[in-house]
């Protein structure tokens, strides 16, 4: 496909974050909402495994002395 012009928009802003805000409203994009503080006052650790598993991961998870908000764990049944 060969065309002699070509349509498009020139965006200039002062910093890559005025120019990211424009854009996204320039097209319609939107932002998304801002994250809640808990998801990143901390580690949120999610892990599938064994039920035997959990408590040693858990354990040794601890010894780092890291803040954790959340700790997710799934467990699969293969029937």
């Amino acid at each position: 496909m060969h065309q002699n012009s070509v349509q498009g928009r020139i965006l200039h802003k002062t910093s890559s974050a005025e120019l990211i805000e424009c854009f996204t409203e320039t097209f319609g994009i939107g932002r998304p909402p801002k994250l809640p503080e808990w998801i990143i006052s901390g580690a949120v650790i999610g892990m599938q495994s064994g039920t035997e598993s959990v408590p040693h991961i858990w354990n040794e998870l601890k010894m780092y002395n890291l803040l954790f908000q959340h700790f997710g764990y799934w467990r699969h049944v293969l029937a």
